[in-house]
């Protein structure tokens, strides 16, 4: 009943309730992902499409959690999953100021059977999975956050670039 009274008095005052309410902050992100260049080759001067290197660095005050061996997974501009890799079911521990590096081949593991039975008639620099394609890729990483007792997620945007990347001196 005390309660509905302050309410009413703080409405006859003409104080917003949005005033009164507290708002959490968002938790800070525990992880950065960087990869090693701004933009990546379908095909590289190899005839394979250049390798994304990304590196993830804990940033938080705890230990990080890896609920696997490569807990990411790579969506294409309109979101559909284009990539999870297979991995280690075993968690991984990145303490404070520590890195992980993980490797994406550009490959799509969701149209595998296209790929194998195009594989029969695939030119060299095909291998057992579809190439991601052209456009802007986004990675997120899932992590387990010590410190805050919560799962968390971090994400960086990678440019595959459409056609031949050059050999140096080669024209």
């Amino acid at each position: 009943m005390l309660r509905l009274l302050a309410l009413g008095f703080v409405l006859l005052l003409g104080v917003p309730l949005s005033a009164l309410a507290t708002e959490t902050p968002a938790a800070p992100a525990r992880i950065t992902i960087t990869v090693d260049r701004d933009g990546y080759h379908q095909i590289g001067p190899n005839g394979w499409p250049e390798p994304v290197i990304m590196t993830v660095r804990n940033e938080g005050p705890g230990a990080i959690t890896l609920m696997s061996s490569d807990p990411w997974t790579v969506r294409d501009a309109f979101g559909h999953r284009v990539f999870r890799p297979g991995a280690l079911h075993a968690t991984f521990t990145i303490e404070p100021g520590e890195t992980y590096k993980a490797r994406w081949d550009q490959q799509s593991t969701e149209n595998l059977a296209e790929a194998v039975a195009h594989l029969s008639a695939s030119h060299v620099g095909f291998r057992l999975a579809e190439r991601a394609g052209e456009g802007t890729h986004t990675i997120a990483w899932d992590y387990w956050d010590e410190s805050m007792g919560a799962f968390g997620s971090a994400a960086v945007a990678v440019a595959i670039l459409e056609g031949l990347r050059e050999r140096p001196g080669v024209s």
